[in-house]
């Protein structure tokens, strides 16, 4: 038999504590979440509209890591009056490029511990869509692709016009991260992909839920509360004081929820009174349109009227398009702008489209 010469007493100990340092140390740095930091942010009517720059107030929201702004005139000023504006922002995790974008009125958020979004862009096509006059545009998308992020305008400017006089639509099928998407837009929109359209499949976890005057205003915390509604491996929560109390009395709140799925943090954020909805499940094969629902008005908190039964029965070959209108669903809010929004599950998986008054909302039947 071998024999090793012992070690003094005092050795064992000390190189014991520094193999346990070794691996604090080491678990430390593999749990340190990317350093985000921001490169430019824009609000406006995006891309080539009236904009602001409106970088160094963003980087002064940035918060332990983390990014939350709502993308409104009060925040930004409105530097395109009359038009639906868009906030996008580029930053760097750990120095590497991306790149989001929301609507007007929405929650942009960025939150300490994401993994950077790579877009890889399979097939694009616009025209008259499936089978009419088409032309293939996958190169040029894929140049358009860039820091994890894809928008684009679907529209003869950029893509010719394959089908005159016919109303077109922008196809595009990508992997964001590995898995597959395809998402269209009608003639005249933006098409946007972002770490949002990464399909989440798998065990929801709630990390955080703040119900209040959100971001700095009085809130309370309801993480076990909403831990406790999670059923099935999904959530559906309406956003309402008898939920939650009213930590902000005679001001309009929101209830934010940071998750993950499948070990990928997300965040989703609703208006009071809103509902909000989130699934890890997979959808089904051949994924089927419901309508959960649907309300017009002055939304979130304004007049408004709930059309969920009408909204469903406009659902044809599973799909559906409607136009935001005083004509379809009445006018619960005389004189001032409305919208229409309508939350629905494609496949199990939750949902949710918004269109300004007058125009049309659609959703097709592979659920985009």
């Amino acid at each position: 038999m071998t024999s090793f010469p012992r070690l003094p007493r005092f050795v064992v100990p000390a190189v014991v504590a520094c193999l346990m340092v070794g691996l604090v140390a080491s678990a430390a740095l593999a749990a340190a979440p990317a350093k985000l930091a921001i490169v430019k942010a824009e609000y406006g009517d995006l891309p080539a509209g009236g904009k602001v720059d409106v970088t160094e107030k963003v980087k002064g929201l940035v918060k332990d890591n983390a990014l939350s702004v709502e993308a409104t005139n009060d925040n930004f000023t409105d530097p395109a009056d009359g038009i639906g504006k868009k906030l996008k922002v580029d930053f760097t995790l750990d120095g590497t490029a991306q790149s989001r974008t929301v609507n007007e009125n929405e929650t942009l958020a960025i939150l300490s511990g994401e993994v950077p979004i790579t877009i890889v862009i399979v097939k694009a096509e616009y025209g008259d869509l499936p089978s009419g006059g088409k032309v293939d545009v996958t190169e040029k998308v894929k140049g358009m692709a860039k820091d994890g992020a894809l928008l684009v305008a679907a529209t003869n400017e950029n893509f010719t016009d394959p089908a005159e006089g016919t109303g077109k639509t922008l196809r595009v099928e990508c992997t964001i991260n590995g898995k597959a998407v395809t998402k269209s837009a009608a003639e005249g929109e933006t098409l946007t992909l972002t770490s949002a359209d990464l399909p989440m499949v798998g065990k929801l976890v709630v990390v955080k839920a703040v119900y209040g005057d959100l971001p700095d205003g009085g809130k309370v915390d309801v993480t076990e509360k909403v831990k406790g509604m999670v059923k099935d491996n999904a959530l559906s929560v309406d956003a309402t004081n008898e939920n939650f109390t009213d930590p902000a009395d005679g001001i309009g709140k929101k209830l934010t929820v940071e998750y993950t799925i499948d070990g990928m943090i997300q965040s989703k954020t609703v208006g009071e009174n809103e509902n909000l909805a989130i699934s890890g499940n997979a959808p089904a094969a051949g994924g089927k349109l419901a309508i959960v629902k649907a309300e017009y008005g002055d939304l979130p908190s304004g007049g408004k009227v709930d059309v969920t039964e009408k909204v469903k029965g406009m659902v044809k070959d599973g799909a559906l398009s409607v136009e935001a209108t005083n004509d379809n669903f009445t006018d619960p809010a005389e004189g001032i702008g409305k919208k229409l929004k309508v939350d629905y599950t494609f496949g199990g998986a939750a949902k949710s489209k918004t269109a300004d008054e007058n125009e049309t909302l659609r959703i097709s039947a592979n659920g985009d």
